[in-house]
């Protein structure tokens, strides 16, 4: 779909509207990754937020169910 860069203040937007971002499951609070690319353009993608205490915990979890192999392993 093309979009027009629009000037919004002292910045400039992309619009979109509710009915693309509904299907794209994506709301004003969603989170995106913006990349240059090389010889012009951009590259927008939609990013997840990690949950870093579920990280943690899932993290310490396979550690601790193979800290032996994790050892023997260290050891060679």
């Amino acid at each position: 779909m093309l979009k027009k860069i629009v000037k919004h203040g002292n910045t400039f937007a992309i619009p979109i509207d509710k009915k693309m971002l509904a299907e794209a499951k994506l709301d004003q609070d969603s989170k995106f990754e913006v990349q240059i690319i090389p010889g012009g353009g951009l590259y927008i993608q939609s990013v997840e937020e990690i949950d870093r205490e579920k990280l943690k915990d899932e993290f310490d979890s396979i550690t601790q169910k193979y800290d032996r192999l994790f050892k023997r392993l260290s050891k060679r």
